[in-house]
């Protein structure tokens, strides 16, 4: 069985990885987090990290759903 990758589903991977990678280094700049005392301000990194969090856990469980659709068609499709 040959290893057939999809590069839409690559980058979007890539792309789900990369704001998991945003998403933490904003962590330390959050003022919600309280990581550190500072009286530095950052309201555009809360708003970013909102949006991150808002969008990368759905994207990595639509990509898992839909490689574990496609294994699970491969599977049941003996032959193909």
């Amino acid at each position: 069985m040959t290893s057939k990758h999809r590069e839409d589903i690559v980058n979007i991977r890539a792309i789900a990885i990369m704001l998991v990678a945003l998403g933490h280094s904003i962590i330390i700049y959050s003022s919600t987090w309280n990581l550190y005392q500072t009286s530095v301000q950052a309201p555009v990194l809360d708003h970013l990290k909102n949006i991150v969090n808002m969008l990368q856990m759905p994207l990595f469980f639509s990509v898992s759903g839909f490689c574990l659709g496609q294994i699970l068609v491969v599977v049941a499709t003996p032959g193909v």
